[in-house]
């Protein structure tokens, strides 16, 4: 009975697989395109998305390639943000907070033991506001969470800023496209290119219609 069952699964699988085969289109290869830019960011995730959206506000050419069909890679499962000195917290506490920057900076210094980048943990902190304030501009609805959200938020205050849109990436996306950046969906960089310094000036990449994309940087 048991080998008569894996049989009759072998054959319905077979079958199945040759019916799709039977459905798929062959792509035809598009044509291989050569391209110039001030800046090249590979990789629209959170950071990249950001890079690219800094780079092209402030007057730069941007090409951006994303290896899949989606812009903000893990940034997507992000629910919110931690931020001090925003204007929802002013809101809630009044205008003398029970924290500030500084103590943020020391908390998250003292819990990492001191191990972590001061200059960027301060970078992160002092401008967490203006995070917030970026991300609204841009029509992400970022709001004071009514409690907080994990351990680590757990304090004098609440400090973790959340977004009700569960697509703040649409927003970003189109604040790529307003800024002017070149965005190249399913695209994968396959090669770096570089002078003869060894100083990186570009990419060969491969884009969905199997064609390459050969951006050539500053």
């Amino acid at each position: 009975m048991r080998n008569l069952i894996r049989d009759n699964s072998t054959k319905a699988y077979l079958r199945y697989a040759k019916q799709l085969s039977y459905d798929q289109k062959e792509v035809a290869k598009g044509e291989d395109v050569t391209a110039d830019a001030d800046v090249l960011v590979i990789g629209l995730g959170a950071s990249g998305t950001m890079a690219a959206i800094g780079a092209a506000e402030n007057g730069a050419t941007v090409i951006g390639v994303e290896a899949t069909d989606t812009i903000g890679g893990m940034g997507n499962a992000a629910q919110g943000m931690f931020a001090i000195g925003t204007d929802e917290q002013k809101e809630r506490y009044g205008e003398d907070l029970p924290t500030d920057e500084e103590y943020w900076f020391n908390k998250i210094m003292e819990e990492n033991r001191y191990l972590g980048n001061g200059a960027l943990v301060s970078e992160y902190v002092n401008e967490s506001a203006n995070t917030v304030q970026y991300l609204q501009d841009k029509g992400v609805n970022v709001y004071l969470s009514d409690q907080p959200q994990m351990i680590g938020h757990f304090d004098t205050m609440v400090e973790y800023h959340r977004w009700n849109n569960a697509e703040p990436f649409k927003y970003l996306t189109q604040a790529m496209e307003d800024a002017g950046v070149d965005i190249h969906m399913n695209t994968t960089a396959q090669s770096l290119l570089t002078d003869s310094e060894g100083n990186v000036t570009g990419a060969v990449c491969t884009q969905e219609d199997g064609s390459t994309l050969t951006v050539n940087a500053k």
